[in-house]
């Protein structure tokens, strides 16, 4: 077996070490890092709005129900859901890319899609796949997409967690191909990733409060004047 290294010049060969710090091992982790501690061992959601809140997604699910946000994301989903989709073959047989069509073909695949497209408005989106037995093969029947609060990242590794009663903070270790995740500008940093509701929540949040100011500051201000009236 070839020994792995570098050809540093047409005459020198240098071997590569496999140990510790050697270019076969990541060394940059979370766990060595000198300013993150993490009693729990989950990485904690880093989004400032929420941590300033104290609260979780569901502030942000709550924003669609404004009357200028909702119509936006419903007209971009119904957009993507438009276009046509195919199977591209590839180099793959022609038996498998007519087995995966197949497979396609029982999906409500536009209800995937519609699921996977929150994936931006909320940094990801975790879809759960069920699977069922066709003959001797093992096809997906469905794919679901799940809340988004119920998933935290491990900070050993960013690897997705289901948040359960049981395993609250950490969570549970999820089953290889049970699991999709959908994630828009995920960064290593950021497992979570960067969403698109966050910028939206303050300026809704300020037109509200105006509203609610412009609707009752008159009646407040008619009381005052038929006291004084009086």
């Amino acid at each position: 077996m070839a020994q792995a290294g570098i050809w540093t010049s047409p005459f020198s060969f240098k071997p590569l070490d496999r140990g510790p710090g050697s270019l076969f091992e990541e060394i940059a982790t979370r766990d060595r890092s000198p300013d993150f501690f993490s009693l729990a061992m989950s990485l904690p959601d880093p989004d400032p709005i929420l941590r300033k809140l104290g609260q979780d997604i569901r502030v942000y699910r709550e924003l669609l129900a404004d009357s200028r946000v909702g119509p936006c994301v419903e007209s971009r989903k119904a957009a993507v859901v438009s276009l046509e989709w195919s199977v591209s073959r590839g180099k793959a047989p022609a038996a498998v890319a007519k087995f995966v069509g197949n497979c396609l073909a029982r999906l409500k695949v536009d209800d995937i899609i519609r699921e996977i497209l929150n994936a931006p408005l909320y940094g990801m989106q975790p879809l759960e796949v069920v699977w069922r037995r066709d003959g001797t093969s093992t096809v997906p029947d469905r794919v679901v997409g799940k809340p988004v609060e119920w998933f935290v990242f491990a900070a050993e590794d960013n690897s997705l967690r289901l948040r359960t009663k049981a395993n609250l903070i950490l969570g549970e270790e999820l089953p290889p191909k049970k699991f999709l995740l959908a994630r828009y500008n995920a960064t290593y940093d950021n497992p979570y990733g960067e969403r698109v509701l966050s910028r939206c929540f303050w300026p809704v949040a300020f037109k509200k409060g105006g509203m609610a100011r412009w609707l009752f500051q008159p009646i407040t201000s008619s009381v005052k004047a038929s006291r004084v009236s009086k």
